[in-house]
């Protein structure tokens, strides 16, 4: 994760659960802050990789219909 002030690499300093402490790694910077992020299991994390190649791949596979409607009109 980059700091929102500078944009540097930060650094996590302490987990409690779903929360980071993290630190700036720029030292001109320094500035530290808690994020609070969402934690998968395993197989959550599978099932929604899953659900995004389907929907990347309807979006392919609705393609060639508009290329027919073109090809047609030609």
């Amino acid at each position: 994760m980059r700091c929102p002030h500078c944009g540097a690499i930060t650094e996590v300093s302490e987990k409690r659960g779903a929360y980071r402490e993290r630190r700036c790694s720029n030292p001109a910077c320094r500035s530290e802050f808690t994020t609070c992020e969402n934690l998968l299991t395993h197989s959550e994390h599978r099932r929604l990789n899953a659900r995004a190649l389907a929907q990347r791949g309807a979006s392919a596979l609705g393609a060639p219909e508009e290329n027919s409607k073109v090809a047609s009109a030609a």
